[in-house]
């Protein structure tokens, strides 16, 4: 195979000699192709098949056994075509089965063995004996480009039967990092690239931009982290305009990373450089920051997303999250989602008319207070149905606390990003808010709602998002303030301090306060 690389083709004759020498040396490899098609099968066996097994045995090993089996030794090495046919005439039983499926799921689910399609990339001849080959001392290609697919692997969607397919990646070892969430393509080609490049290899791809920040996509980035070193990153986050956006058929945020391979353990010492650039053009001049690998798993230990901001605000949020004065807020109070599923709700009977209790929903959140919402359908819940078989101890009884509610989603281009108000006790929440509620929380509720309503919080968070939602888990990654205990005597003078600090603008703040957000004396917020 190295060899035909190498041959040139300029005239037909060259082709045509080119294109023979492929077809043998295709042949040569025919045998092992087969085996390893064999060894593929055991995911894709009929349930006919699998039901003939003995106790105990199992899919591999019959397909090992018959792959050692001196009946099947003719089979795997003959030619395709009249030599083949031949080969399972002379098997019988469930060896001749075995065959013919081996043939056909090769067929039809197209298998594919790089190290055979490409064995120059992985193999060296021994030095001892001509026609014989090793492993390379680093096998693998030099680079990886792609622009995978973003289509999902759906049995739904697709309206074909995954299961084999799906039982194949949960046993591969190469594909865990993908298997967070939906079964995206392009997931489990990176993943599948990593192991094709050789070491020092470079990956490059055009992906969703979600890579950078979805928690459906933090088993990547930790991949990343693990196995080598990002490069590069430009992301280009524009999608509503098709005269600027990277695809214009498609509505959608894409990145283009840039990571190398390394057989040791990642190099998290060395920074690369993240970019987002305001249209489908890499520009040079774009806002640009550099990255640390082992800063972004302090910014953000469970998600470990990957920023897009300005070198400044980075190096902000690295002096904040290293700040002993600093804790996440995940560490004093824990966040639910709202218990009201509108689609199990309106299944079990849940729902009802206008009489019954109102569902607070995420447009009727806006900051610092609940209105009535600003679009879509009311949803009105019949509590006694709804509470009548709950566990006392479950979310259905959270209704019974006040709570800080949150939108539980906001466009990337919102003025806030996070927007929290309180909700008085006996509500009931849609599970497109974020909530939390005294039992859950060490400290004050007025504080957590002044704490994510912050821009300071909102900042932060924007620094991390790589889509409208906001998670649990980018909640409790919130800078907070990390509290120490006071004897009653430095409360006191804390306090005095405070009001004295605050005296010769109290007035002026208050007074502020009212004249732009306009709110009266029964409000309850004139103390804020």
């Amino acid at each position: 195979m190295a060899a035909i690389a190498a041959m040139p083709d300029a005239t037909a004759d060259q082709v045509k000699l080119s294109r023979d020498e492929y077809r043998r040396a295709a042949n040569a490899l025919s045998p092992f192709k087969r085996i390893l098609d064999a060894y593929l099968l055991q995911w894709f066996l009929p349930d006919n098949v699998v039901r003939t097994l003995p106790r105990g045995s199992s899919a591999a090993d019959l397909m090992l056994e018959f792959i050692k089996s001196k009946e099947a030794e003719r089979f795997f090495n003959s030619k395709r075509g009249r030599e083949t046919d031949a080969a399972i005439d002379r098997l019988a039983g469930r060896d001749r089965t075995l065959a013919e499926l081996i043939l056909s799921a090769a067929e039809q689910r197209r298998f594919f063995h790089w190290e055979l399609e490409f064995p120059e990339a992985f193999y060296t001849p021994r030095p001892d004996a001509e026609q014989h080959v090793e492993m390379m001392p680093n096998p693998g290609f030099d680079a990886v480009v792609g622009n995978p697919p973003y289509d999902v692997l759906s049995e739904l969607e697709n309206d074909v039967d995954l299961s084999g397919l799906e039982d194949f990646f949960d046993s591969a070892p190469t594909y865990q990092p993908a298997l967070m969430g939906k079964n995206n393509l392009y997931k489990l080609f990176v993943c599948r690239s990593q192991t094709l490049a050789k070491d020092a290899g470079l990956i490059g791809m055009i992906v969703p931009m979600g890579i950078l920040g979805n928690d459906q996509m933090v088993g990547l980035r930790r991949l990343f982290l693990q196995t080598g070193r990002l490069r590069s990153v430009d992301a280009f986050p524009q999608k509503d305009d098709p005269e600027r956006r990277v695809f214009r058929e498609a509505k959608l945020a894409t990145c283009v990373f840039v990571y190398e391979r390394l057989a040791s353990s990642g190099s998290n010492d060395q920074p690369f450089v993240a970019r987002q650039h305001p249209a489908d053009q890499i520009d040079p001049t774009s806002p640009s920051v550099q990255l640390l690998g082992e800063d972004l798993e302090k910014y953000d230990p469970v998600n470990i997303a990957i920023v897009t901001a300005s070198q400044t605000d980075w190096d902000l949020a690295v002096r904040i999250v290293n700040s002993h004065a600093i804790q996440k807020l995940g560490s004093v109070c824990r966040w639910y989602q709202g218990e009201i599923n509108e689609t199990v709700a309106r299944q079990k009977g849940f729902l009802a008319d206008s009489s019954a209790n109102e569902v607070v929903r995420g447009a009727a959140v806006c900051l610092y207070a609940i209105r009535a919402a600003s679009q879509g359908e009311d949803l009105f819940l019949n509590k006694q149905r709804y509470l009548r078989d709950a566990n006392p101890g479950s979310k259905a009884f959270h209704h019974l606390h006040p709570r800080v509610v949150m939108q539980n989603a906001a466009p990337q281009n919102n003025f806030r990003r996070l927007i929290g108000a309180p909700l008085s006790a006996g509500h009931f929440c849609s599970y497109k808010l974020n909530y939390t509620i005294p039992p859950a929380c060490s400290v004050q509720l007025a504080f957590v709602m002044a704490l994510v309503n912050s821009k300071l919080a909102d900042w932060f968070f924007r620094l991390g998002s790589a889509s409208a939602d906001v998670n649990h888990y980018q909640l409790d990654n919130l800078p907070c303030p990390r509290f120490c205990d006071l004897d009653p005597d430095d409360d006191r003078r804390a306090s005095a301090f405070i009001e004295k600090a605050l005296k010769p603008v109290g007035k002026l703040a208050i007074y502020q306060r009212h004249d732009e957000r306009q709110l009266d004396r029964t409000s309850g917020w004139n103390g804020v």
